[in-house]
């Protein structure tokens, strides 16, 4: 094999390898670098939302709040089992959460049926 082909498929490589990596990359965020931000109970006690923040590798913008920054919700029975989940842009956008009957409503995020 000549040089040109084997620096060739030596990039080819690198590039499948690096696509692979960008195809793992949301889960491996989600499990080194969240954090827990608020847990809330609906009123019976029977379901929970845990929300969680996406930690900041780079500085923030002078302004920016903790509310600013991404993350995603967690929707679980009171057997801890997932139900749902979704990603989000902010924090901040997460509450009011309103619990009625078979179902739970974040305004502009979710509506998720309990049952």
């Amino acid at each position: 094999m000549s040089k040109l082909h084997c620096k060739k498929a030596i990039i080819l490589i690198i590039i499948c390898v690096l696509f692979i990596l960008s195809l793992n990359i949301l889960s491996f965020r989600k499990m080194l670098l969240s954090s827990p931000h608020s847990v809330f109970m609906s009123p019976d006690k029977q379901y929970r939302i845990e929300l969680f923040s996406y930690d900041n590798i780079l500085p923030v913008m002078p302004g920016s709040s903790a509310g600013d920054e991404a993350g995603y919700i967690r929707l679980y029975n009171k057997d801890n089992e997932l139900l749902n989940e979704k990603e989000i842009e902010m924090v901040q956008l997460v509450e009011p959460i309103n619990w009625s009957g078979d179902k739970v409503s974040i305004k502009l995020v979710a509506d998720w049926n309990l049952r």
